[in-house]
């Protein structure tokens, strides 16, 4: 009797022990998981459903460094006879909504915006600030002494032409960045450059010639990835147009979409392919009002 509880008692010990080895192996394994694969930890934990947009496609690369979020966007074009502005406008809204929902649910607040090159952010942010501050200095005057300015007439122009200044701004930053510019302009993202001068020149040189190259289109998108991949960055959001297809059937498979988007090559894949240490998951977000 003693002998089958002793029996009983190693057993439930070796019982025990095989559980926190176990435990520990099961522990170990996926903090080394996490650790290799922080990148597709975040591709898991993104969102599948945001206000504003249709459809969120998810693209895992097994040992992944770096996601890029890659949200679709249609651009405000003035040269176009055939252009629909209506259909832009909506497209914009939508981005704006899900730019908006990433910065209060995920606290996303750096965007890398299709045409910045490192130059021209730098003006454009210097120049922007300038003209907030001085705006809101005006708007901090009139709240402490309303009262006392509501007849003053030289401080009343001021304000006027502040104002009319204010939606003139905002109107051609929106011309130009879309949602990703109204968003700036709010104080709710930051914007990232994501080209070199060279490869947008390259670039704006053949558009000019109404011509859709792989200039206009793949080399960019290299560049992004090696600025993100220079960035140390894990999850890194971009809103570039929608003909842009950063990944393709050889890094993704056959249900990587690529309908109506034009590609010289599967960038990801060769990126993955010359980086294996540095190796993009990707995830793209069609907003809702996109044609595909």
């Amino acid at each position: 009797m003693r002998m089958e509880k002793d029996n009983k008692k190693k057993s439930r010990r070796r019982f025990l022990a095989g559980l926190v080895g176990i435990a520990g192996f099961i522990g170990t394994g996926y903090y080394l998981t996490s650790k290799e694969n922080e990148a597709n930890i975040e591709l898991f934990k993104f969102p599948v459903e945001i206000p504003g947009a249709r459809e969120i496609r998810k693209y895992k690369t097994n040992g992944a460094k770096h996601c890029l979020v890659h949200i679709l966007q249609a651009h405000y074009v003035r040269s176009k006879i055939d252009y629909d502005e209506s259909y832009v406008t909506n497209v914009q809204r939508d981005i704006y909504n899900i730019l908006s929902y990433l910065v209060d649910k995920k606290n996303i607040r750096n965007v890398y915006a299709e045409g910045f090159i490192p130059e021209d952010l730098l003006n454009f942010r210097a120049s922007l600030e300038d003209f907030l501050r001085q705006y809101n200095e005006l708007n901090s005057l009139e709240r402490i002494y309303g009262a006392k300015l509501a007849n003053d007439n030289e401080f009343q122009s001021k304000i006027g032409e502040a104002r009319r200044a204010y939606s003139l701004v905002l109107e051609e930053i929106e011309r130009k960045l879309g949602a990703v510019g109204r968003l700036v302009f709010e104080d709710k993202i930051i914007p990232k450059a994501g080209e070199t001068f060279e490869a947008n020149e390259a670039a704006i040189k053949d558009k000019r010639k109404g011509i859709i190259s792989e200039r206009v289109l793949d080399d960019r998108e290299d560049v992004l990835l090696d600025v993100i991949n220079c960035n140390k960055e894990t999850l890194s959001v971009a809103v570039y147009g929608g003909l842009h297809a950063f990944g393709g059937e050889k890094s993704f498979g056959k249900d990587y979409n690529l309908n109506d988007r034009l590609s010289f090559k599967d960038n990801i894949y060769e990126w993955n392919l010359k980086n294996r240490d540095n190796k993009f998951s990707l995830i793209e977000v069609v907003p809702d009002h996109y044609k595909l």
